[in-house]
């Protein structure tokens, strides 16, 4: 009975999060390139209702879709996936089919979805970055886009957008010219100092930030003495980067106050509170849902038990972190 009048209780704590004018259902989201374009996900769900009460792709509070290109792309060269000691490292490379197929085949079945969309836009070009946005404005009623920096500047000999302020500044103002959606920039790992390419990016115009891409990694064939994926390095995601991405999430929140959606190695409850409590607005899964694709009706639950156990609502408890101070002796 005691257990029973927990569950009770817990289910009375809303977990919706609003993210500018985005209201979610629940603060985890689908990571991009992990979900595709979420139908996979949704059939999952449903068909699992009777194992899982309460089962259904709304337990994602939105998705982040699978990249957008102009063009299709045919991505990297297999292999593309490597495990690593708690993580993985891939290279895939940005495969999509690109805007026609999904505005023609995609984009009618997401709307019907059952949770918010994120559309993930690549170029090459701040151009082709502004391009994607003022047509996928015009043509959907999507109602943000994450801009994924980290893909090569063709203009800049193959640098990323997100290692290079002029050009995160370039995209980010390019864009936001050509639409009012609400723009989310998915910021690199691997700067000098995260927080100055924070404010960088929402002087240059966007609404959010996501924190953060994968690091870099690559993992090594010692027999054959060549890298195990078809590139050399590729982009370490799973728990093994989560403190490293902790740190910036915490980093980026002292310099901005924008929502920040956090990405990096939430697998459990734990994982998802660490990450609102240094301030991030919602969670995104990746690899977690890879490694049990039920987690987020699991850490849903958890965050509820957690928020009836400490008699505070979700908006406490993001940014509640407190700096330590002296324990004395």
């Amino acid at each position: 009975m005691g257990g029973s009048s927990a569950a009770q209780t817990a289910e009375g704590f809303s977990l919706e999060v609003s993210l500018g004018p985005l209201r979610l259902s629940s603060p985890l989201i689908g990571a991009s390139g992990c979900v595709a374009f979420g139908e996979e996900y949704r059939r999952l769900y449903e068909n699992s209702r009777q194992a899982m009460e309460g089962s259904s792709i709304a337990q994602l509070g939105a998705i982040v879709t699978k990249a957008v290109s102009l063009k299709p792309r045919g991505g990297n060269p297999p292999p593309r996936v490597a495990e690593t000691p708690a993580g993985l490292l891939n290279s895939i490379g940005l495969q999509n089919p690109g805007l026609d197929h999904f505005l023609a085949e995609l984009a009618p079945r997401l709307s019907q979805l059952g949770t918010k969309v994120i559309v993930n836009l690549v170029g090459d070009t701040a151009q082709e970055f502004a391009e994607l946005a003022s047509i996928l404005s015009q043509k959907t009623d999507f109602p943000a886009f994450e801009l994924d920096l980290s893909c090569p500047n063709v203009e800049e000999g193959g640098r990323s957008f997100a290692m290079s302020l002029p050009s995160l500044r370039e995209v980010i103002s390019r864009v936001r010219q050509v639409t009012d959606r609400f723009l989310i920039a998915k910021l690199a790992p691997n700067v000098c100092d995260i927080g100055e390419f924070a404010q960088a990016a929402v002087e240059a115009g966007a609404d959010a930030l996501t924190v953060a891409n994968t690091w870099i990694g690559m993992v090594v064939d010692v027999e054959r003495r060549t890298s195990r994926i078809g590139r050399t390095t590729g982009g370490v995601s799973g728990p093994a980067i989560r403190p490293l991405t902790m740190a910036l999430v915490h980093r980026v929140r002292q310099a901005v106050r924008v929502p920040i959606l956090a990405s990096g190695g939430a697998v459990r409850t734990q994982d998802v509170l660490e990450y609102l409590i240094v301030g991030a607005s919602a969670v995104q899964i990746g690899t977690g849902l890879w490694i049990d694709p039920m987690c987020p009706l699991k850490i849903n639950r958890g965050l509820r038990e957690y928020l009836a156990r400490h008699r505070m609502s979700l908006g406490e408890l993001i940014g509640s972190f407190q700096a330590e101070v002296s324990r004395g002796g």
